[in-house]
């Protein structure tokens, strides 16, 4: 009933994201953090993002995301934030990975490492966990974040993050390379949904199709997009 009140006055119920940090290590062109970039790069005090997520629970936001930058950079501090907010009485609790944590697949210690970080997020009550995603062709994804081998490494690190309890979601920011191949060149986007919309409509349709088949496939069962 508290969730429809928040509707009837053109309210959406409260989501807060925290940007907790701006250090990164991949190369994603869509992003001002990514690691080429040559800037100061900071991150919150944890003290200050306990005094947001206070403030975030007296106005009844049930909702808070943390993000980066990379989060799992911190992932120390990242885990106490999460359970803090959680025993705070935010419902739903998120964060994610630009999947670095997944190179390096075929190093003995693999198994053991990502063991240790699902553990790690499973001790706290995240709700949903997201890696990052651009492409449904491993290689397009690996140049445009600079993540060599990270598909296969997400592929074989899935099930492992499923042995805790976490079924991690795909997150797919929209682009033209969704299917490998970029869309319409470099054809100016807004003149093309203009020219011929159902060609656009239907070439982007597909390329979702090939996208969602693909992150089946690694064993995702959600995507966010």
């Amino acid at each position: 009933m508290k969730r429809i009140k928040h509707f009837l006055k053109k309210r959406i119920p409260g989501q807060l994201v925290i940007q907790f940090t701006n250090h990164c290590n991949a190369r994603c062109p869509q992003c001002g953090m990514r690691v080429t970039e040559r800037f100061r790069r900071s991150k919150l005090m944890i003290d200050e993002v306990l005094q947001m997520i206070d403030a975030a629970v007296q106005k009844g936001v049930e909702a808070i995301s943390f993000t980066g930058g990379e989060p799992l950079l911190f992932s120390d501090e990242l885990a106490a934030m999460i359970r803090y907010a959680g025993d705070a009485g935010i419902k739903y609790i998120r964060t994610g990975t630009n999947g670095f944590i997944f190179m390096n697949a075929n190093k003995p210690d693999f198994h053991t490492r990502i063991s240790r970080i699902a553990e790690k997020l499973a001790q706290t009550p995240l709700r949903n966990f997201w890696i990052s995603i651009d492409s449904g062709v491993p290689s397009v994804h690996e140049e445009m974040r600079g993540l060599p081998g990270v598909i296969a490494g997400i592929e074989k690190g899935i099930p492992i993050f499923h042995e805790h309890g976490i079924y991690p979601s795909a997150n797919l920011g929209i682009n033209r390379n969704v299917a490998g191949i970029p869309l319409f060149g470099k054809t100016d986007i807004r003149r093309r949904i203009k020219d011929d919309s159902e060609r656009f409509y239907q070439e982007f349709r597909t390329a979702f199709r090939k996208f969602y088949n693909f992150v089946i496939d690694l064993g995702f069962t959600m995507v966010n997009s």
